[in-house]
């Protein structure tokens, strides 16, 4: 079966508001995989926390999450622990993200890591969807294996669009293989930070970004332990630098996201 959390945020009279409910499709329990828990509100910006409702990703797992952030709303999404990726009978588990931002919205997602238990096989989904201005900063952290252990299986697909279409189209496949001469060698953490929708400032980018053909960048480092790859300050230079993109006319209060 398949569970999916949707999350909303509009704007109403200039403050951001939330609304989260929960599909399933297939026979099982109508449990949500995730509940939303509101941190903070000022004025158009918005601070949510994503709890996971029970022990993920276990083999057979289909979850996923779908969030809307509406015109001129801002949208900071936490996360209160990693997700490991337990091996089984050799279903595999899939992880979907679905984000849509209209026009001028904001989203920033610094999503806590991905651990790939051994044996785990794991599909990973993640499509963007921008409008006009709008501008998401993403961080996604791939562990290989827990302490000890080697590293499961994944296939994360990325596909992020923009108004002038497609702007990131990746394929990332990681298995047993990794180690092997022209992979990745002894590391065992892949660390990105994506920013969508927006360059960033000279002073924000390290020189081993890459820019992309239309508005956005991609930071990613490969290391021995997740402390190593020294992203923590990109992803706040980047918050900052995207908190400063300004909204166009007629986008929610017009105000800028601080």
């Amino acid at each position: 079966m398949s569970k999916v959390t949707l999350v909303r945020v509009w704007l109403e009279g200039g403050q951001a508001r939330l609304q989260a409910a929960t599909r399933v499709e297939g026979d099982g329990d109508r449990v949500a995989p995730y509940a939303v828990r509101v941190i903070s509100q000022d004025g158009i910006r918005l601070t949510a926390a994503v709890v996971p409702t029970g022990a993920s990703l276990l083999d057979g797992d289909a979850i996923g999450l779908e969030i809307e952030v509406g015109a001129g709303a801002c949208l900071c999404l936490q996360e209160v622990g990693a997700t490991v990726a337990y091996s089984g009978r050799g279903l595999g588990a899939h992880l979907d993200a679905r984000l849509t931002l209209a026009d001028g919205a904001r989203l920033v997602w610094a999503a806590h890591p991905l651990v790939l238990g051994s044996g785990a096989q794991v599909g990973r989904d993640l499509d963007v969807s921008l409008g006009a201005h709008a501008v998401a900063l993403l961080r996604e952290t791939i562990i290989l294996g827990r302490s000890g252990e080697a590293t499961g299986g994944l296939l994360a697909r990325t596909r992020v669009t923009g108004p002038a279409g497609p702007s990131l189209i990746e394929d990332l496949a990681i298995g047993d293989w990794h180690g092997l001469p022209g992979a990745i060698g002894h590391h065992r953490v892949v660390d990105s930070v994506l920013l969508l929708g927006a360059r960033p400032a000279p002073s924000a980018a390290p020189p081993d970004t890459l820019h992309l053909a239309q508005p956005g960048a991609i930071v990613r480092r490969l290391a021995a332990q997740a402390h190593q790859t020294a992203l923590d300050p990109v992803f706040s230079a980047l918050s900052q630098a995207a908190g400063r993109h300004r909204l166009p006319a007629g986008t929610g209060s017009g105000e800028r996201v601080r």
